[in-house]
């Protein structure tokens, strides 16, 4: 009812008349205009607005309720739709909420340049360390020095006698005269 408020009412409560209020039915003490249009930056929505003050009008803003430079979007410099302020990895495209890409094994190396992405590793390319490039990872090789193919990362010693095979004369025979034979 106009009678309620007259010329001098304030039809939101927020202390401004009406007739000085840039928002007079949206409570807004602070009266804040960004854009400096006459319309408080509460209603300053539509074709002639600019929600988020960034100035792009909001049907050419990208992002109309968050402040930005590009595209009225904040800057995503590598497109990951992460914005730059949010990102850990600023410029590297990532899927995880952190916008870094995955690495599942946590070893530093993404899993689109890890060799083993599952394995954590060290070695550069993102697998353990392999010393003797038997692979089987030195901290699971019980000879990480000397190249083997028995399961254990050991070289294959068929008759158990200490000495790997291809060191042994008698390879078959149990010995411990020093070339792998039997003494005697």
């Amino acid at each position: 009812d106009l009678c309620d408020f007259g010329e001098e009412g304030d039809s939101d409560g927020d202390g401004w008349f009406d007739w000085e209020d840039n928002c007079p039915y949206d409570y807004n003490p602070d009266q804040t205009d960004t854009d400096l249009n006459g319309i408080g930056d509460l209603c300053d929505f539509g074709e002639e607005g600019d929600s988020d003050g960034d100035g792009w009008l909001d049907w050419e803003d990208n992002c109309p309720y968050e402040w930005g430079d590009d595209n009225g979007c904040p800057l995503d410099s590598d497109g990951d739709g992460v914005p730059d302020y949010d990102d850990a990895c600023v410029y590297e495209w990532g899927e995880e909420a952190n916008g870094c890409p995955i690495d599942s094994d946590g070893d530093g190396l993404p899993d689109y340049m890890d060799a083993c992405p599952y394995d954590w590793g060290d070695d550069g390319n993102g697998c353990p360390l392999d010393f003797d490039e038997d692979g089987i990872p030195d901290y699971m090789d019980a000879c990480p020095y000397e190249w083997g193919d028995d399961g254990n990362g050991c070289p294959i010693d068929s008759d158990g006698d200490g000495l790997p095979d291809y060191m042994d004369a008698c390879p078959y025979e149990w010995g411990d005269d020093g070339n792998g034979c039997p003494i005697g």
